[in-house]
């Protein structure tokens, strides 16, 4: 039976126990305009955003850049989700200054409610588990 409305809205709510868009707010404040196109322009990337079952891993030192560059992808990314019926993203930022965005648990839980947000109706199993866990946080 397909959930909208209300009940979609609390597990939404149950799931959401950290929210990214602090970090990506707080760096896309902090890029100037064409940070990043480099990359959102190189092959590399445009293969992975149009290949199915790709993946693409950024990796850096600490204070390289990684999160204001995500920054780039993450709007670059969703623009192609938008103009794409049936194309859905998530994302998510661990943070050495706020311990709850180190715990795997809490992201998954986020990427999860950013997917469900995304979609029409909310899967049996979803609402399953929230009816199952909803006084409690969702398992890990």
């Amino acid at each position: 039976m397909p959930r909208t409305g209300k009940l979609k809205e609390e597990i939404l709510r149950w799931l959401t126990t950290t929210d990214p868009s602090s970090n990506y707010n707080r760096a896309c404040s902090s890029h100037k305009a064409g940070t990043g196109d480099w990359f959102t322009t190189g092959q590399d990337y445009r293969n992975w955003l149009t290949k199915p079952n790709s993946f693409f891993w950024l990796n850096g030192k600490a204070g390289c850049g990684k999160t204001v560059l995500s920054s780039t992808i993450i709007e670059n990314t969703a623009v192609h989700c938008d103009e794409n019926e049936g194309w859905v993203m998530a994302h998510y930022y661990f943070s050495f200054t706020d311990s709850a965005k180190q715990q795997c648990s809490n992201m998954l839980s986020s990427l999860l409610a950013q997917l469900a947000s995304q979609a029409d109706i909310t899967p049996d199993c979803l609402a399953s588990l929230h009816r199952t866990y909803q006084r409690s946080a969702p398992p890990a």
